[in-house]
């Protein structure tokens, strides 16, 4: 009988293992996405990222008997300041905006589900190598698409991704006028770029770790995805790359600049060599515009600072407290600043300062502090790249509308399990060290 409680207990181990594992697994997949929704609320989709992990939350609770055993350590106090001041805000609203009280809700509402897929992710960070292993499985479903989509593009047809995910808004369309973007399961190509910005260093230093064969195809794929991308985004993740190598590799940073020159000389020529032949042709352009586009100061990037000019006009009515979260789109079509290529601050940085006033500074505080102690920690690479990233994130949250969604909470909630345990490591290795002494 003894025998027989030991076996079940076993294999109830191993299911619960395996439940977890598959959960987690399949929660990195889904932040690979935006255009992935379950149903649409009003205008709003929701994605299946928020619906999952909802019922992902429930099942850990109820397998951890009631409890939440790693949230309180997980939780930093500057993220859950951010938190509160942004429910809190229902002041700011009720004083300037009452009319507007329905939209703050709907932000709450957005907030709190965004929220509760960091809440799963610290509860399950014993299997934080799942889900590792599903964002290069999600970085590899976009890469597919990606290559999909070119191969259409170069038969004169459009990947039209409205059509296969009517539940989803804000789909933008492409156009065979356009040279070709890779933006995989995206609603658009900066999306995509923003994504990969945020999350490709700290894969490619778990991918370096498990597997060398995995390691050179997750590079080689976020190397596809950022080059065709087209985004000016891409800039700022150059910059995050070069500080990463020159971080990890030290004195010998410039053999990983060397052999990154190399591989883009020798994709270069290849594409010189071919330049007769008309994919290559389509596949020289599309590789040169989503480059230079970094370099742009005209159309598109002139429209973004003309909206980041506005958003400090909004900021200047309510420089302290701010107008209330989820309220800046509403006042900023009251004042008439939408329209004529102007559809937002193109700031989420400048919005949240907007809408919350110095609270704001409770959400800056977490990225800066955190990227430059875990960078400053030299624990391994995957600290360091998790620091960078970190500034990365921070650097795009301020230049474009990255806002809070399902792809940046997975982020901010990896952050957080590999700070806490940088930070534990740390001190268990000092009270060893202060033990010896003694």
């Amino acid at each position: 009988m003894y025998v027989g409680k030991n076996y079940i207990t076993e294999n109830r181990t191993k299911s619960r293992h395996r439940f977890e594992s598959l959960m987690m697994l399949i929660t990195g997949m889904f932040s690979c996405t935006n255009v992935v929704s379950a149903f649409v609320v009003g205008s709003t989709s929701i994605a299946w990222m928020n619906v999952l992990t909802v019922l992902f939350l429930f099942f850990c609770i109820v397998l951890n008997k009631g409890k939440l055993k790693n949230v309180i350590h997980y939780f930093t106090r500057d993220l859950l300041f951010t938190g509160f001041f942004i429910f809190l805000s229902v002041v700011q609203v009720i004083l300037f905006n009452p009319n507007n009280l329905y939209q703050w809700a709907v932000g709450c509402v957005a907030v709190a589900l965004n929220g509760l897929i960091i809440v799963f992710i610290l509860e399950e960070k014993e299997y934080k190598n799942l889900l590792y292993s599903g964002l290069i499985i999600g970085i590899a479903i976009n890469f597919a698409v990606s290559i999909y989509a070119m191969v259409l593009y170069n038969r004169g047809v459009i990947l039209d991704l409205a059509s296969y995910f009517p539940n989803t808004s804000g789909i933008s369309r492409m156009y065979l006028s356009n040279s070709f973007r890779a933006r995989g399961l995206f609603k658009e190509q900066g999306h995509l770029m923003r994504y990969i910005a945020i999350i490709a260093l700290p894969v490619i230093a778990f991918a370096k770790k498990s597997n060398r064969i995995l390691y050179y195809c997750t590079v080689g794929m976020v190397i596809f995805l950022a080059a065709f991308s087209g985004s000016s985004a891409l800039a700022i993740f150059l910059l995050g790359v070069a500080v990463y190598i020159i971080l990890v590799n030290g004195k010998t940073a410039w053999r990983m600049f060397g052999f990154l020159i190399l591989i883009i000389c020798g994709v270069s020529l290849v594409l010189v060599l071919g330049r007769n032949i008309p994919f290559f042709q389509r596949l020289t352009v599309a590789f040169r515009i989503g480059v230079l586009s970094i370099f742009d100061t005209e159309s598109a990037n002139a429209d973004r600072l003309q909206g980041m000019k506005y958003a400090i006009e909004i900021i200047k009515e309510y420089p302290i407290i701010g107008c209330g979260w989820n309220q800046f789109t509403k006042i900023f079509m009251d004042k008439g600043f939408y329209g004529d290529q102007i559809f937002g601050s193109y700031s989420a940085g400048l919005s949240l300062i907007a809408e919350i006033g110095f609270a704001s500074l409770c959400y800056f505080f977490f990225c800066v502090k955190k990227a430059f102690e875990l960078i400053r920690s030299r624990m391994d690479e995957e600290s360091i790249a998790v620091g960078v990233s970190l500034l990365i994130y921070l650097l795009l949250f301020f230049t474009t509308d990255f806002s809070f969604d399902s792809g940046s909470s997975t982020f901010i909630a990896l952050s957080l399990i590999v700070y806490t345990d940088t930070k534990d490591n740390i001190n268990n290795l000092e009270n060893e060290g202060s033990n010896d002494y003694n």
